[in-house]
This record gives structure tokens, sequence and C-alpha cells, in this order.
């Protein structure tokens, strides 16, 4: 996903462009928030740089037996759609940390009329 639009016509007045909130979360094995709600969000990636598998989900009572992804030690997932939810996170062992992007849309001026 482009961080902004060039093909956008220059009498639009207001181009998307996104800002990227970095995060890190260090592991935990009782359920972290690793991104807050928010309803501008086009997206994340996360990075699991622990030696453990992270498990995540949308769901605040992620566990390792129910869980909508599992991401393994040093493994990168992206987001697949644009979620405002928040999203939760639960580590099989505590050591390590993720890394996140959280991509976030900001409606801006061009300057045109």
């Amino acid at each position: 996903m482009p961080l902004f639009d060039q093909d956008r016509p220059s009498g639009i007045s207001n181009a998307e462009r996104t800002d990227v909130i970095k995060r890190n979360v260090s592991s935990q094995t009782r359920v972290a928030t690793l991104l807050p709600a928010n309803r501008d969000r086009v997206g994340a990636t996360i990075v699991n740089r622990s030696s453990a598998a992270l498990f995540i989900d949308f769901d605040p009572q992620v566990s390792s037996s129910d869980y909508m992804v599992e991401i393994p030690p040093g493994w990168y997932f992206e987001l697949p759609f644009h979620p405002s939810k928040a999203l939760y996170g639960v580590w099989r062992t505590a050591n390590g940390q993720a890394l996140i992007r959280d991509f976030v849309s900001k409606e801006v001026s061009d300057g045109t009329v």
C-alpha cells in the first residue's frame, strides 16, 4: 500500500496520506493490547522478535488454543484489511517483543480550491 497516492488529480482538495505509528510491545504470557482501536487505521505490520510464538486476535480472550493468527518466532505478519478494532496478543513464553507499525489515514489539504 502506498503511503501517498500520486495518481490522484491535483484538483482534489483532500489527498489521503498515511502516518505510521511505531509501537514496541514486550512479550507477555498474559493478554496484551498490541493495537488500540482506531477507526482511521488502514493497516498494520507485526514482527515477532521473540523465541516464542505470538498468538493474535481481535478477541481480548486470545490464547494459544483460541486465536486468529499464530506468528512464529522471527516472522512478520501484515493485516490484510482495514481493521479498526483493537488487536490483542499473547506469547507462549515471555522473552522478546513485537515490533508493530500502525498505518493510519490522515486527510490533509493540498492547498487547491
